[in-house]
């Protein structure tokens, strides 16, 4: 009982620091939540569909890394942006380029592997370019 208490307090005592960090948190959270249900709901066409029946070229990675991969990269860009954010304002240009940018690669799984539109989604990545 000792030591629920003793855990309870240490993290009441944490609390300020996590309200402190709370746009840190949010700005890499959200991208990594909403990248983590996309994945979710990608996994079925990954395995039934671009795994098995997907002709790919030998240089291509290997499935598994597909998620590493995108969690890294939501982590980066939700760093960026409160970085960015912190800088300029959250209710910036750069922040709306930001969101929009994040939409388009959110959208890039459910394209290329759902939806079965490897072409579609090499012109959604074009526009991710600019």
């Amino acid at each position: 009982m000792v030591q629920i208490g003793a855990a309870v307090q240490s993290a009441l005592q944490a609390l300020p620091r996590v309200v402190r960090n709370g746009p840190l948190m949010l700005s890499i959270g959200v991208p990594l939540a909403l990248g983590q249900v996309v994945g979710l709901a990608s996994l079925p066409a990954v395995f039934g569909w671009y795994i098995p029946k997907l002709r790919k070229p030998s240089w291509a990675p290997p499935a598994p890394i597909f998620g590493q991969t995108w969690a890294v990269l939501y982590g980066v860009m939700g760093t960026a942006s409160y970085l960015v954010g912190k800088q300029v304002g959250w209710k910036s240009y750069p922040m709306g380029v930001y969101a929009a940018q994040l939409l388009l690669n959110l959208a890039w799984q459910p394209l290329f592997f759902m939806l079965k539109r490897p072409g579609v989604a090499q012109v959604e990545n074009a526009a991710l370019f600019g």
